[in-house]
């Protein structure tokens, strides 16, 4: 993945945490891939033939060119149990601060009741897809959408050719860590409610 590249998506190993491929529309293959080598603090991030180029780091929130001069930083409120409607920012160099914004497609009746009902709001969170937008005045920032379910699978829409994709990627996984473990709390809820999210559409 070049800077260049304003959709994608990324698809995360459920084994592995430290495992992402980011795929472009087009390409079978992956254009970049996220993984951990033993001894090194941070993620790196490979892109180019046979994924053999080092092009970033990452780490809990920072990301770093591959010079390992930091680009920026994101921050989500640290509450696993607001998920998804906590406050968050996306720092750039350059760029200034973007802030978090959550929206959900509302599937069946059921679902928009339950996510009215304190304390389910984060259960159901597996019945409605959701997106989450950063931007800011000065930037129209992104968008990460995420679909029905485990955090997977999310696709990126870059709206500003200014974000770092690194940065952007490092912010992905700062979001996919808290969902995961929210998802360990609440999985076997939401599995039960899912099909009941469909009732009355």
């Amino acid at each position: 993945m070049t800077d260049a590249a304003t959709e994608f998506t990324i698809k995360s190993k459920w084994t592995d945490e430290d495992q992402h491929d980011v795929f472009i529309p087009g390409r079978r293959k992956p254009v970049n891939s996220i993984d951990k080598v033993s001894g090194e603090p941070h993620l790196r991030v490979r892109a180019g033939a046979d994924l053999k180029y080092i092009i970033g780091f990452i780490g809990d929130g920072e990301a770093y060119n591959s010079d390992r001069q930091q680009i920026g930083y994101s921050w989500v409120d640290p509450d696993v149990t607001n998920w998804p409607d906590e406050p968050g920012i996306f720092e750039q160099n350059g760029l200034g601060t973007l802030y978090r914004q959550v929206s959900t497609k509302e599937v069946g009746p059921l679902t928009r009741t339950l996510r009215k009902t304190p304390g389910l709001r984060a259960l159901m969170r597996d019945c409605a897809p959701l997106s989450i937008h950063y931007s800011s005045p000065e930037s129209p920032g992104f968008t990460m959408t995420i679909p029905r379910g485990v955090l997977l699978r999310c696709h990126v829409t870059i709206h500003d050719d200014r974000i770092s994709r690194t940065q952007m990627l490092s912010t992905y996984l700062r979001e996919r860590r808290k969902g995961v473990a929210l998802d360990v709390m609440i999985l076997p809820f939401g599995l039960l409610l899912y099909p009941l999210s469909w009732f009355g559409d």
